[in-house]
């Protein structure tokens, strides 16, 4: 039994265990299967913790910084917010909310079929022709090779925007629409830049808010799109303002466009040419590079070259480089109100209108004014071409009507046209010309010209023009090749009429020359012959002239490509005779030559007038030009005569002019006496002359000036009449001033040992008339306290004004007057009248004069004196009622006293040696008078001391006074008295007075010295301050701050005598031997 159950129980056991493997197995595959659900769910339940993890570490092994939050993580939407790549303080790519929804394909992949973003912020940078989106290119495929494609995908996107930064410049997208990208997406986009260059033009302030759509792969923008600026630098193409209101279209790879639209533009600029105010409507097809289209515009203001319009309109083709910075324009233009740049034909109206004032004037005037009349205001209509690329371009009118003013016509047609290309300014000219009405000439012109600056062939065919009374011909005129490329040029002129304030008759001129390449040309080269008939300009009037002239090397005129103008002309002794008014004119030159800036003239003489005085100028040189309006220039080496002035011109050089039919001169120049041998004065220098010669007068101003110190001597003013001749000179002096600058010999030596070391002020005026036989001559001078030295010594504070009724000969009437503040020969005489004459010859006769002397009168006899050669002056002074105080007083001997009264007569000779009294005599009026010596004087000894006491005071009776001698040298004084008494001031004298009481004394004492020296040696020992200013530069006086005073000091003095117990040998006289 209990085998049994072993059995059994092994047996079971087998089996047993045989199910338990199998449980195990399956329970085990259940176990995996829970296991890997569980897993799933917990993948599942755990997916964003995972697929955040997983991302970090792929950002990370990516090298991508990066934040986001995982809103929702399936198998087909991913969504995400709060998306930021890069920098988190300047972000690559921030997005708001982001999903992407994807499908799974039949090959087993993913695809991305529709996008949805809202709040995305991108930033990006195209470097070598591809965008780089900072960190997001890592995160992108690597790029291929493969052309741009649209990717095939919704896009649902708003509230999104793109910073691109690229070679051209920033730009800046904002973003939204909805559609799938390769076919069917419509939205909005709004572009702004400031400024994007691509190639070599540049476009400012772009600005475009435009309808987005994407058919077939074919995205389009319809909208404005609008500019601040569209700049081509460096073919100077300028846009300013422009809005296009396009429809587009672009291929796929954005590399082509094709469109139209409509436009407005504030202004364009292409080269020299430019349109404002204008709109119109364009198409535009090509790639971004070259872009084609047609144009029709309409402009209120336009430009082609030197060409100005109010209205224009235009319809053509273009092209547009973009990349190489070009433009091109082929069309039909009409212009209303048009105008040439003056600058354009200066070349020819201003030649015009500087010849008004000569004798082609009428003419010139008139087609002058017809030319600027009709550049001014025309309508065209015609065909043209147009091309602007970097550095320059051209512009060429193929055919042209023009419509002027009053009729004016012109039309240009034929050959190539004319063509204008910039910035070199070259002209070509190919084709016929005609022209005629409004005051144009009538004609025909004919050119051919292979190229710019090709020789022209040709000829022009002008009828006579005639304008005011004056006719102009010219033959036909011929265009040939010349030698070195240049173009000939050959015709011949003849003019006749009047002209402003003149006439011409037969002025013959041949003309021939040749025009080269560059803007040279050549005219005048052979020598020719140019002559008139009858010339008459204003009051000059010239017969039959030939000149002839030859050129100065290859040609008269002449210029080279880069040179300046060239003209030489050389002609020799010419003589041109006629008339100035009613005056006879003779001018001849010895030769002369003209230049492009003017003329010059050697050895000129001129004789203009009768022959009798007539005006003479000569000159060394004489240049000039023709410019302003006149003719001009200068001159040297002149001297020149007015008629019978008896002025001579010399030493002159300056500017003359030729204006409105009168003659002006300025210049620097001597002014000198020419009437006298030897002359009056000395040559003075003026440095403002100016000469006018207009209608029958000649006038003259200008002021004299002493040429050493440029002190003004006088202003002078010249007329001249030229019919009669017969005028005037009027001088001013407004004040000359003598003094230590100035002296009157160095104006004159007709002052010259009369007067000097003058200190003062002359003024006055004079005036010198002449008619054709004779001068004469009036003026008044004056002058105010002036001081001088004389012959007869020192005067100070003259007053006096001179009436002249001859002032050439210096000849006055008579009775002029003098007053004199003090003369001073020896003895100073002060407060003076003198009347006076002056004669002719330099003579004066003095009439009379007089002065307060010594309590008296010294009177001046009548005499004459003469100036015009070193002789002795004799004057003759009268001595009345001298009172001998006053004499002694005036000496400074104020220690001496004496009455009496002295009349007499002072007989004085002043000749080159100085001064003298030769019999002079004083006698004293009764009843005498007296002498006294008042000062105490020291002790003298006993005998010294009665002497002096008994001589002290002496009384006379009478007393005479002869003086001869050398005013400022020995002088001698005879001494006659009568009468003499001693006076009782002391007892010594009353003593001797009683004793010689009945005794008749008569004293003759002569007295011989130095008159002057012994009276200021006798002054100075009382005041030495007059020894002390003759040797100061001006009185102590004038010093400011110096006060002087005398004082004396008195000192004791004691007498030496011999003591009595010495002795004394004395030698007797030989009477007493």
């Amino acid at each position: 039994m209990a085998e049994r159950e072993q059995d059994h129980i092994r047996s079971e056991s087998v089996v047993v265990r045989r199910q338990y493997w199998g449980r195990n197995a399956l329970a085990g595959a259940v176990f995996i299967i829970l296991l890997l659900i569980a897993a799933i769910a917990f993948v599942w339940i755990e997916r964003r913790p995972i697929a955040t993890e997983f991302l970090k570490r792929e950002f990370d092994r990516r090298g991508v910084q990066a934040t986001y939050k995982l809103d929702r993580v399936g198998f087909r939407t991913q969504q995400v917010s709060n998306l930021v790549i890069g920098d988190p303080r300047r972000p690559d790519l921030v997005a708001r909310f982001a999903q992407i929804q994807m499908r799974l394909r039949w090959n087993g992949s993913f695809e991305v079929y529709r996008i949805v973003a809202r709040g995305v912020r991108l930033r990006g940078r195209m470097v070598g022709g591809r965008v780089s989106w900072g960190k997001i290119d890592k995160l992108l495929p690597r790029p291929t090779d493969r052309p741009f494609a649209l990717p095939d995908f919704v896009l649902d996107v708003a509230d999104s925007r793109i910073a691109l930064v690229t070679p051209f410049g920033p730009l800046g997208v904002a973003l939204h629409g909805n559609g799938k990208l390769s076919g069917g997406f419509k939205g909005r986009v709004a572009l702004a830049s400031p400024r994007l260059v691509p190639g070599r033009c540049a476009a400012l302030g772009l600005r475009a808010n435009v309808a987005v759509a994407v058919t077939a792969r074919r995205p389009s923008i319809d909208g404005p799109v609008t500019l601040d600026r569209f700049r081509c630098p460096r073919s100077n193409f300028d846009i300013a303002a422009p809005r296009f209101d396009a429809a587009a279209t672009f291929n796929e790879a954005f590399t082509s466009i094709d469109g139209r639209g409509r436009m407005a533009i504030e202004r364009l600029v292409a080269g020299a040419n430019g349109l404002s105010a204008f709109a119109g409507s364009l198409t535009f097809r090509g790639s971004f590079g070259d872009v084609r289209g047609l144009v029709r515009l309409s402009a209120q203001k336009s430009r082609l070259g030197t060409i100005y319009a109010d209205h224009t309109r235009l319809n053509g083709t273009y092209g547009l480089g973009l990349q190489k910075g070009t433009f091109a324009l082929v069309g039909d233009f009409a212009a209303n109100s048009a105008a040439l740049d003056p600058s354009m034909l200066a070349g020819v109206t201003q030649p015009l209108a500087a010849a008004a004032a000569t004798p082609i004037g009428p003419i010139a005037t008139t087609m002058g004014g017809a030319i600027i009349r009709t550049s001014r205001n025309f309508d065209a209509t015609g065909g043209i071409r147009l091309v602007n690329f970097p550095g320059g371009g051209g512009a060429r009118i193929d055919s042209a009507d023009v419509r002027g003013p009053q009729g004016a016509r012109a039309r240009v047609s034929g050959g190539s046209g004319v063509t204008y290309y910039w910035p070199s300014g070259g002209l070509r000219i190919d084709g016929d010309i005609q022209m005629a009405g409004g005051g144009l000439p009538t004609g025909r012109v004919s050119l051919r010209q292979a190229r710019p600056g090709a020789p022209l062939s040709g000829v022009a065919t002008l009828a006579p023009y005639s304008s005011g009374g004056s006719r102009l011909a010219l033959t036909p005129i011929r265009f040939g090749p010349a030698p070195g490329g240049s173009t000939s040029v050959s015709t011949f002129a003849q003019l006749d009429g009047p002209f402003p304030n003149g006439r011409i008759q037969a002025l013959r001129l041949p003309i021939q020359g040749r025009v080269g390449k560059g803007g040279s040309f050549a005219f005048g080269t052979a020598c020719a012959v140019v002559s008139f008939n009858y010339l008459k300009m204003s009051a000059l009037e010239l017969g039959p002239t030939r000149l002839p002239i030859c050129p100065v090397g290859a040609a008269m005129v002449s210029k080279t490509p880069t040179g300046p103008l060239q003209a030489s002309a050389r002609f020799r002794g010419p003589v041109i005779n006629g008339r100035l008014g009613s005056s006879p004119l003779r001018v001849a030159a010895a030769g002369g030559q003209l230049t492009a800036r003017g003329f010059t003239f050697d050895d000129v003489g001129m004789l203009l007038g009768r022959a009798a005085s007539p005006i003479v100028f000569d000159a060394g040189r004489v240049t000039g030009s023709f410019a302003g309006g006149g003719t001009g220039g200068n001159f040297s080496g002149a001297r020149s005569t007015i008629g019978n002035v008896p002025l001579l011109l010399s030493d002159a050089d300056g500017t003359w002019r030729v204006r409105n039919g009168g003659l002006a001169v300025d210049g620097n120049m001597l002014i000198s006496d020419r009437s006298a041998n030897p002359p009056r004065f000395y040559p003075m220098r003026s440095n403002d002359v100016r000469l006018t010669v207009g209608g029958d007068y000649v006038r003259a101003n200008g002021t004299l000036r002493h040429p050493g110190s440029n002190t003004l001597v006088s202003n002078v003013a010249i007329e001249h009449r030229l019919s009669t001749a017969a005028g005037h000179a009027d001088l001013d002096v407004p004040g000359i001033t003598f003094g230590q600058g100035l002296q009157p010999e160095e104006l004159t030596r007709l002052t010259e040992g009369v007067i000097a070391l003058v200190t003062g002020i002359v003024r006055g005026q004079g005036r010198i008339a002449w008619d054709g036989e004779r001068v004469t001559s009036t003026g008044e001078f004056s002058t105010q306290n002036m001081d001088l030295a004389a012959p007869f010594g020192p005067v100070t504070g003259l007053s006096t004004s001179v009436r002249f009724t001859d002032l050439l000969a210096l000849e006055t009437a008579p009775g002029q007057t003098a007053n004199i503040a003090s003369i001073n020969p020896g003895i100073l005489v002060e407060n003076g009248v003198i009347r006076y004459q002056l004669l002719r010859d330099q003579l004066v006769k003095v009439e009379r004069g007089e002065w307060p002397f010594m309590g008296g009168r010294l009177i001046l006899q009548e005499t004459i004196l003469n100036f015009a050669r070193p002789t002795a002056k004799r004057l003759t002074f009268q001595v009345v009622g001298l009172d001998a105080n006053n004499f002694v007083k005036s000496m400074g001997f104020e220690q001496i006293g004496a009455t009496g009264v002295f009349d007499g007569v002072l007989p004085m000779i002043f000749d080159e040696n100085g001064g003298r009294i030769v019999g002079g005599r004083l006698d004293s009026r009764p009843p005498g008078g007296s002498l006294e010596y008042t000062a105490e004087m020291g002790n003298l000894g006993m005998m010294g001391n009665i002497a002096f006491n008994a001589l002290r005071d002496l009384r006379f009776r009478s007393m005479i006074i002869r003086l001869d001698g050398d005013l400022a040298g020995e002088f001698a004084a005879r001494l006659a008295i009568e009468g003499v008494a001693l006076g009782q001031s002391t007892k010594t004298q009353r003593f001797i007075r009683g004793l010689l009481a009945k005794v008749p004394i008569k004293l003759n004492v002569s007295i011989t010295g130095p008159f002057r020296a012994l009276i200021a040696t006798a002054k100075s020992m009382s005041d030495p301050r007059t020894v002390i200013s003759d040797v100061l530069p001006r009185p102590l006086g004038d010093v400011p701050g110096i006060v002087t005073e005398v004082r004396k000091v008195e000192e004791e003095q004691t007498q030496t005598q011999t003591p009595v117990i010495d002795e004394v040998t004395a030698t007797p006289p030989p009477t007493e031997r």
